[in-house]
């Protein structure tokens, strides 16, 4: 565990695959605290930062990318192996091309939210930006990942699995032989990670009286990437390598998340992913409806029995 500076997620996870080469998954932030985290853990097992010869990275977020500059600062030589969406990304990284600002104002502004209320949220937004660490800097990435490549060690491989969500370029690596899946945050220890939702390059969608241009759905592109994991034979493993937040919430947090999944888990399908969608996802019924294929009326009907369900649960 690498740590972090903040209060709400104190570490985040690397994984050393011990084996030819040697490969670091996901490298912390870019500080001292967790480039000696990182260096004592690669101690305890025999090795040094220079014996690392790739780094592949689940997803190009600081707290996973950061590391990447640390050690090449350091002189180590090593192959960053990225998924292909995510290279952009981290090739030409800033702290404020990460948090897209341009794009965050263009959706709140098509979305309505009143011109003050906009102006003083991007504000507040651009003033923290500019006074905290990046964290993370610009750096080559010499593979470009895709679904179904493997990382290729002398006796076995990973196989790299695109599961879009919380990023569009975000990737899980699997051993199907040993039913291990390194999941970065698509999966994640008692946490619903964050999915993106930003503007894609192209014309105005047709369908929308809006004419909004098209957007990247992270939540529906994760619950997808959810399904996918569940659906495919032999992809779900025994054994989850997860990287996040999870472990290091308090005990009540931890209860609370405990029984609010419980009750959800007791839900009828069809209203459980409404409720996912509408809550955690923020959506609007419209869209809710168009992505599962139902009337408006229907989604807020199984919202309402869902939410009646759930709090005649929790009253218990």
């Amino acid at each position: 565990m690498l740590p972090t500076p903040w209060a709400r997620m104190p570490s985040v996870a690397a994984y050393l695959v011990d084996a030819e080469p040697l490969t670091l998954i996901d490298a912390g932030i870019d500080d001292d605290a967790s480039f000696a985290a990182l260096e004592a853990g690669l101690d305890e097992l025999g090795h040094t930062p220079g014996d690392v010869k790739r780094v592949a990275l689940t997803h190009y977020h600081v707290d996973h990318l950061g590391g990447v500059g640390a050690l090449r600062r350091r002189g180590v030589d090593f192959e960053l192996a990225a998924h292909s969406e995510a290279v952009q990304s981290i090739e030409h990284f800033t702290v404020e091309h990460s948090e897209d600002m341009e794009g965050m104002e263009a959706l709140l502004r098509d979305y309505g939210v009143p011109e003050d209320v906009r102006a003083t949220f991007v504000a507040h937004r651009r003033s923290r930006l500019e006074v905290q660490p990046s964290w993370a800097e610009a750096t080559s990435v010499e593979r470009a990942l895709h679904d179904g490549d493997g990382l290729d060690f002398k006796d076995f491989s990973l196989e790299v699995i695109h599961a879009p969500g919380h990023t569009a370029g975000h990737v899980v690596f699997q051993n199907r032989g040993t039913g291990t899946l390194i999941s970065g945050d698509t999966i994640m220890s008692g946490a619903v990670p964050h999915t993106e939702n930003y503007y894609l390059e192209g014309l105005p969608e047709p369908d929308d009286p809006a004419r909004r241009h098209p957007r990247f759905k992270g939540l529906l592109a994760y619950r997808n990437s959810l399904r996918r994991l569940k659906r495919e034979p032999d992809t779900l493993p025994e054994r989850v390598a997860a990287t996040g937040a999870g472990p290091h919430e308090t005990a009540a947090a931890r209860d609370d998340a405990a029984r609010i999944a419980a009750a959800l888990a007791t839900l009828p399908d069809e209203q459980r992913e409404v409720v996912v969608m509408r809550v955690y996802g923020r959506l609007k019924f419209r869209e809710i409806a168009e992505a599962l294929s139902l009337s408006i009326n229907t989604a807020q009907s199984r919202h309402r029995y869902a939410l009646e369900a759930l709090r005649e649960r929790l009253a218990r």
